[in-house]
């Protein structure tokens, strides 16, 4: 096994032991959160946490590292809520994105990323990242797909992350393009 082997089995290892930690205080937090922003799923709040944990390593005691992440988990919520009113906004006052943005300047995204080409890079995600992945996109919560798949709740966590990492760097070349 290479050495990105031995890195994704250390991150998964200690995904594993935080989430056993912190998961369902967190959860609790994140549904709380969420309960009047239905577009975000409390489960990627939490997973979000966990992994900056991951990034930034424990704290000194249980009870910092459990504040450290309920900030994180906070400041990921205002985030989002914060990009939806933006998205909101620019629908109902098509200047917005043109006063914001000059012409050429306008960030690259995903939003024009058509279906068949999305379909495809998820057909070349490996076979567990992608059963996960598609499980996740029927809104199944990370503790219904471990149990469909025979895994902890730490690897569901994982394997999405991964996902996501490698879906992002397959669409890159999309990005900026206005494809439909």
């Amino acid at each position: 096994m290479g050495t990105v082997g031995r890195i994704e089995g250390s991150v998964g290892t200690k995904l594993e032991e935080f989430h056993a930690k912190y998961y369902k205080s967190l959860l609790d937090r994140a549904e709380y959160l969420c309960r009047t922003a239905g577009w975000i799923d409390p489960e990627d709040l939490v997973q979000h946490a966990l992994l900056k944990l991951i990034e930034h390593g424990e704290l000194e005691g249980e009870v910092q590292t459990r504040s450290w992440l309920i900030k994180v988990m906070n400041n990921r919520f205002c985030d989002l809520v914060r990009a939806e009113m933006s998205r909101q906004k620019a629908k109902a006052d098509p200047t917005v994105g043109h006063y914001a943005h000059s012409s050429d300047d306008v960030p690259y995204t995903f939003e024009h990323v058509s279906k068949d080409v999305f379909d495809k890079a998820i057909e070349k995600l490996p076979a567990k990242q992608r059963d996960t992945f598609l499980l996740h996109c029927q809104k199944l919560p990370n503790h219904e797909i471990a149990r469909k798949l025979g895994i902890k709740p730490g690897a569901v966590a994982q394997r999405l992350s991964n996902a996501r990492l490698a879906l992002r760097k397959l669409l890159q070349p999309y990005a900026g393009q206005d494809i439909h």
